[in-house]
């Protein structure tokens, strides 16, 4: 078996048609064009380094990492090794041929360990119900790579339930109870809730939620809760998503609205793989919190995946109260990491003597470069 990198984007096109072979079944962001277009626009001064294991002439796995080349302490020029996609991405993996698995598995991963310079190794959203989980649990162990979890993935698996009224019939009873309240209040109060559902997603829809989102954003900054992360105040990624979900198969992707009274309050942005959805970002319009209308459209969003046969319904990474109430079903995230110099133990020795409110303040946006990126919809 041989290995070789692959460090232009040139190369990286030419795999295209084994990539995708061997991410056959697993999530959307393991496809070559979520990682194809991602590396466009996140590029920047990095560098491609991924790795393709060929046997008797045939692509038997690929490993979709990259260096980051960024600086520690601001000064200290450090590389770090990761998975493409890693900022926006869920279960990322290497892709592997069945035929040839572990053999290919064994040779990927001890390559990077041995082959390439770096300074720091990071492999994360590697997730627990993958194919490959066992190997990089037994490959870590004899490689003494710490190996841990750092993420739950809240999942719902539809094939557990007859259909939607057996899943509400199941409902946890206090989540229940909350959807008739809501449901009752908006008859209450004469409002008119539609929910919309596409495939063909356009430029308008994206500045549609992308105003919601920021809006949401700058809600819970004014109440000084900085712990929600919100893609759109980062220009490039919502460049990224913008052209993404604009230009892909649309029966790869979609976008649910609850609208009220002619107005959007509450998206469901999701990712699909034929029979499964992802879940992948969500908001709502504060103003119109009382009447919960992104847990009213996460309930018709499961309604329309019980109606359209999906048999698998996933949160993807995060603990968040809007996921957690619908089903107790988790799987874990785990990340791989070595320090592998000098440069990188320094890095590590500060990040653990270093309180963490201090870390936090440092790498938290300044209130300046939030304000110019909300400013354009008048919120600050």
């Amino acid at each position: 078996m041989r290995i070789r990198a692959i460090e232009n984007e040139q190369e990286f096109l030419e795999i295209k048609e084994d990539w995708n072979r061997l991410a056959i079944g697993l999530s959307p962001f393991n496809d070559f064009d979520w990682m194809y277009k991602w590396w466009q626009y996140f590029k920047g001064k990095n560098n491609l380094k991924i790795l393709v294991a060929e046997k008797n002439s045939r692509i038997t796995g690929i490993a979709p990492i990259y260096i980051k080349n960024i600086r520690v302490l601001k000064v200290l020029p450090f590389k770090k090794l990761c998975f493409l996609g890693e900022n926006l991405s869920d279960y990322l993996d290497f892709l592997l041929d069945s035929e040839y698995k572990e053999e290919t598995f064994e040779q990927l991963i001890n390559y990077i360990i041995n082959k390439i310079d770096y300074d720091f190794l990071e492999l994360g959203q590697l997730n627990s119900k993958y194919p490959n989980f066992t190997l990089w649990q037994k490959y870590t162990e004899n490689l003494k790579l710490e190996f841990v979890s750092n993420q739950e993935c809240p999942r719902i698996l539809l094939t557990n339930f007859a259909s939607y009224d057996d899943f509400y019939k199941k409902m946890n009873k206090n989540l229940k109870g909350s959807i008739k309240f809501r449901q009752g209040k908006v008859r209450k109060h004469g409002i008119n809730l539609e929910y919309i559902f596409k495939n063909e997603i356009t430029e308008k829809d994206i500045e549609v939620i992308s105003k919601i989102s920021l809006k949401r954003q700058v809600f819970l900054y004014k109440k000084g809760d900085n712990k929600r992360f919100c893609y759109f105040v980062d220009k490039t990624k919502k460049n990224f998503i913008r052209d993404y979900f604009c230009s892909t198969n649309s029966e790869n992707t979609l976008l649910a609205y609850a609208v009220c009274n002619g107005e959007v309050v509450a998206y469901d942005l999701a990712l699909l793989s034929k029979d499964k959805m992802f879940l992948w970002n969500a908001a709502f319009d504060p103003d119109y919190d009382m009447y919960s209308p992104l847990k009213l459209l996460i309930n018709e969003l499961l309604k329309y995946a019980f109606e359209n046969n999906f048999k698998y319904f996933d949160f993807l990474r995060g603990k968040d109260r809007y996921k957690l109430e619908w089903t107790d079903n988790l799987s874990l995230n785990y990340k791989i990491t070595r320090n592998n110099s000098a440069i990188s133990h320094i890095s590590h020795i500060y990040n653990n003597i270093t309180p963490k409110f201090l870390l936090d303040l440092l790498r938290k946006p300044s209130k300046e470069i939030l304000q110019n990126n909300l400013n354009e919809y008048d919120y600050i």
